[in-house]
């Protein structure tokens, strides 16, 4: 794992989040990235957590950007693994959130889990 690469995609990863630029954001992902988190339970009633697909993960985001309209994100750190990545960031309400991200052959993410912090 590239520690460059991976730098390069936290940062324009939460400078897309942060404009709340969709297209900016969705250039990361594979057509068949897999995605997992609470927020895919809380919002579509899915139990796994689990959402396959572009299209989906798209409609989840866009649906994150309206229910947080001040949502900002200040990256913390990039946590690196062999075979995958963790960006730990801080949300506008003061929550810490991880996603654990694996890349496919181009770069594009393959499948990411997001940890969603406890703690106030």
């Amino acid at each position: 794992m590239n520690i460059e690469t991976v730098k390069k995609h936290a940062q324009e990863w939460i400078e897309a989040w942060n404009q709340k630029n969709i297209e900016g954001i969705m250039i990361h992902y594979a057509d068949d990235v897999e995605f997992a988190a609470i927020t895919v339970t809380k919002r579509w009633d899915i139990p796994n957590g689990i959402l396959n697909g572009k299209a989906a993960l798209k409609k989840h985001f866009l649906k994150g950007i309206e229910l947080a309209p001040t949502l900002k994100f200040e990256l913390v750190d990039v946590l690196v693994a062999p075979d995958s990545f963790g960006i730990l960031y801080k949300r506008e309400t003061g929550a810490f959130v991880t996603d654990i991200i694996t890349f496919d052959e181009n770069n594009n993410v393959k499948t990411a889990k997001a940890f969603y912090g406890t703690m106030p």
